[in-house]
């Protein structure tokens, strides 16, 4: 979800800031910043100048951003499915591992010794 808020903040910034300049920073560690204010004096800065979007941009730009939300949004609810079936199977594996652990556990237990017509076996 940080790629929409920066697709959403560079589309904003596109609008608001037309026919201005944008400043790309640089800092040491690499990490790139777009503002509008001129970058700290030890950040690497240049100016990206912006055009001002037509209405048809401006459109065209908002859809794909709606698209590109759509796919995000049926990937995750992919991503939640395959999950929760995993989750599922890991479940029933789990269930029937403990049914032959108990299966087990019941063939290694002797006989009942005797017969008690009352209570059934006992020992």
């Amino acid at each position: 979800m940080k790629s929409t808020f920066w697709i959403k903040l560079l589309l904003l910034t596109l609008v608001s800031q037309a026919e201005a300049g944008i400043f790309k920073c640089q800092s040491a560690s690499g990490k790139t910043v777009y503002q509008p204010e001129p970058c700290a004096k030890t950040a690497k800065q240049s100016v990206v100048d912006v055009k001002e979007m037509t209405p048809e941009e401006t459109a065209l730009a908002k859809e794909k951003l709606r698209l590109w939300q759509e796919r995000q949004a049926a990937e995750e609810a992919s991503k939640a499915a395959e999950e929760q079936k995993r989750q599922e199977a890991l479940q029933k594996q789990q269930a029937q591992d403990l049914q032959q652990r108990l299966r087990d556990q019941q063939l290694r237990q002797p006989p009942p010794t005797g017969i008690n017509r009352r209570f059934g076996y006992m020992p």
